[in-house]
């Protein structure tokens, strides 16, 4: 699955609505019928739902897909008007809503951007793009991008957008003194945390079937430096806070936490006898992990009005995105082998503080991103970087509403097949990132590559090619949006 060369993407967010298997074929024929039969009871998955999808330890990266609150409007026609290319701007599309008898603008966008908006709203999955872990031989990471935004700038964009947190905040030395050092120094702290629980994990499994290993366990904590850890004395008042309020079940099912915890805070030399105490007996049958500790760039929540200002540009193009902080729990259930098996149901995030993360957004906004788009994506401004996204955001939105009847039962949605099929030769091609090599593995992964799949080399090779030309000639790391 690593190396198929369409990322996997369809495996990891299998489509649950029947009608919805193939964005492009709706598109082109089927998705006006397809559009008014679907029921909130059909969207199930992490694939779909955005609530259940933000939460999700499999998910990581770019979401887009809210579903908008507020009374329905009766919108009851759609025109647009292409406008082609010329030498100072890409092909653009003019889009207008009758609403009332009246005739509204909603705006000019690029033609690529209105065509993957419909796709990507019509598929209904939320998941832009997300990371994962390689093979650990290898492939470092993976990165998984929708179908529609695969190998095109926009998906060059969805890509780059979804490290924007980490690039800030993942770093103690570069945050220092900024208004960025305490979240940093949280997130440090809990990807600790987590660390220290696997591990904690481990003697809880081994517990159940031979004596605690505590001068190995010694070692190891040595090894890691695990008995120096310092957790915040906030994120201990927010982590206890949070597994004593939120995490429900037995109290049993919260030990390994606790015991985490607890142990975290001994002195070094303790700290492998308080493991070895703490789970003496085991693991419960179901207990509490914390799966997952990621950032997230996602679509913000947006209410249906007539002044249409869920529709609307803005000024910095951050209106209608959140930049986000969470870990995410979830009950893992001890299998035969004693390994505990995660159930997603369950998954339960743990989120930073919403001040703090409004002030991570606009330190990052206001301060970091213009000269780490200048230099790093050879970008000319934010604006240039930023504001097809935020078309795109809109763009989805809009259709996502149609396609949900929230436009009302007189919209046309036979139109938006009309539209798809007419922007769809404007969306440009540029290679998409798939597959980050471990270091000095690359010329066995292209070998691997190569033995694979005939086409994943030749992704592969494209995506490095690209890149370094782009890099090369410091032409922007991702190309115009539209032809």
């Amino acid at each position: 699955m690593l190396l198929k060369p369409g990322g996997g993407y369809s495996q990891l967010f299998p489509d649950v609505i029947v009608a919805a298997a193939d964005a492009t074929a709706r598109a082109s024929g089927t998705l006006a019928s397809s559009s008014r039969s679907r029921t909130s009871t059909d969207v199930t998955s992490r694939s779909t739902n955005f609530k259940m999808a933000s939460r999700s330890f499999r998910v990581r990266g770019v979401l887009f897909g809210q579903n908008l609150t507020g009374d329905n409007l009766d919108i009851t026609d759609i025109r647009w008007q292409i406008k082609p290319n010329s030498q100072n701007s890409p092909t653009l599309v003019a889009l207008m809503l009758k609403l009332e008898g009246e005739w509204y603008d909603v705006g000019t966008f690029p033609a690529s951007i209105v065509n993957q908006g419909i796709r990507y709203a019509a598929d209904q999955r939320v998941v832009a793009t997300t990371i994962t872990p390689g093979d650990d031989e290898l492939i470092r990471r993976v990165t998984y991008l929708h179908p529609v935004l695969e190998d095109t700038p926009l998906g060059c964009r969805v890509v780059e957008a979804d490290r924007f947190v980490d690039a800030f905040t993942a770093n103690p030395e570069e945050s220092r003194g900024s208004t960025l050092e305490k979240i940093t120094q949280n997130r440090v702290a809990l990807s600790q945390f987590l660390a220290f629980t696997a591990l904690a994990e481990k003697i809880g499994v081994l517990n159940r079937y031979e004596q605690c290993p505590i001068e190995e366990l010694k070692q190891v904590i040595e090894g890691t430096e695990f008995g120096k850890i310092s957790l915040p004395s906030t994120l201990v008042t927010s982590l206890k806070g949070f597994i004593n309020g939120k995490l429900t079940g037995a109290p049993s099912s919260r030990k390994l936490l606790d015991v985490s915890l607890n142990c975290l805070q001994v002195s070094e030399k303790n700290t492998a006898a308080c493991l070895c105490n703490s789970l003496s007996s085991g693991l419960p049958n179901n207990y509490w992990y914390p799966e997952d500790h990621t950032s997230q760039f996602r679509e913000k929540p947006a209410s249906l009005s007539k002044d249409m200002h869920w529709l609307a540009e803005s000024a910095d193009r951050f209106a209608h995105i959140d930049l986000w902080l969470h870990t995410t729990f979830a009950v893992r259930e001890v299998s035969n082998n004693g390994q505990g098996v995660p159930d997603e149901a369950t998954a339960t995030p743990l989120d930073f503080d919403e001040k703090q993360l409004l002030e991570m957004k606009k330190t990052i906004v206001g301060k970091h991103l213009k000269p780490y788009l200048r230099d790093y994506l050879f970008s000319p401004s934010i604006d240039d970087f930023m504001q097809p996204l935020e078309q795109f955001i809109i763009i989805q939105r809009l259709m996502r509403a149609a396609f949900n009847g929230q436009l009302g039962e007189r919209f046309p949605l036979e139109k938006l097949i009309v539209l798809s099929r007419e922007t769809q030769r404007f969306v440009p091609y540029q290679p998409t990132i798939r597959w980050e090599p471990y270091q000095n593995s690359h010329a066995e992964l292209m070998g691997i590559l190569e033995s694979t799949d005939e086409t994943a080399l030749q992704h592969y090779t494209d995506y490095n090619k690209d890149r370094m030309l782009r890099y090369n000639y410091q032409r922007p790391t991702c190309g115009s949006v539209s032809l």
